[in-house]
């Protein structure tokens, strides 16, 4: 019987069969090489040891007198994070496209309305059934437009939501402030 060739394991070293792509030992992958096992490796290592070069960003907002209460706490209201900006850019967004649909739906409504008047005042016959019918087309388009809308509005909002509640780059008042929280459900939610 003949012995497979083995390898050894870029991370670990222990021997495998050339055939395998999972290290039997550490379940390493294989086929990086030990090169790049160090740059994972460096990475992994930088991600665990806090920067300090960005403390402004990690550090949290502070007690009202000014005195830290928590260390690595915000003492200045400009040492925000900078995904706040992109946060509340992408709500401002969400509320955005909610209120066009509500307003399309809204004006739909008006319009279908004003065609229901123009079908009264032009008498009986067929103009006035065709009116009601230019006036229900109207209405039934506007309003599902509007809902369409009004709902990529909801979906994004709900999608930050999950964004900004699971961030392990934001505080527990940054992700109420990007959420627009009422300050009693902030109070709750840190503790305080």
């Amino acid at each position: 019987m003949s012995e497979q060739p083995s390898e050894a394991c870029p991370k670990c070293g222990a021997p495998n069969p050339a055939s395998l792509v999972w290290c039997l030992q550490c379940g390493a992958n294989l086929q990086l090489s030990n090169a790049a096992w160090r740059a994972l490796e460096e990475m992994e290592a930088k991600r665990k040891v806090p920067d300090t070069t960005q403390e402004s960003y990690v550090n949290r907002v502070s007690d009202a007198d000014g005195v830290d209460s928590q260390p690595g706490h915000r003492t200045t209201e400009t040492s925000r994070h900078p995904l706040m900006n992109r946060y509340e850019d992408a709500y401002r967004l969400a509320k955005t496209l909610v209120a066009v649909g509500n307003n399309i739906k809204v004006i739909g409504g008006i319009i279908a309305g004003l065609f229901v008047v123009a079908s009264l005042l032009s008498g009986s016959g067929p103009l006035m059934l065709i009116g009601f019918a230019v006036s229900a087309v109207i209405g039934v388009l506007s309003w599902v437009g509007g809902v369409v809308v009004a709902a990529q509005g909801q979906i994004l909002q709900a999608n930050l939501d999950s964004a900004v509640s699971l961030s392990p780059f934001l505080t527990d008042t940054e992700r109420a402030a990007a959420m627009s929280l009422h300050a009693s459900v902030v109070s709750r939610l840190v503790g305080t």
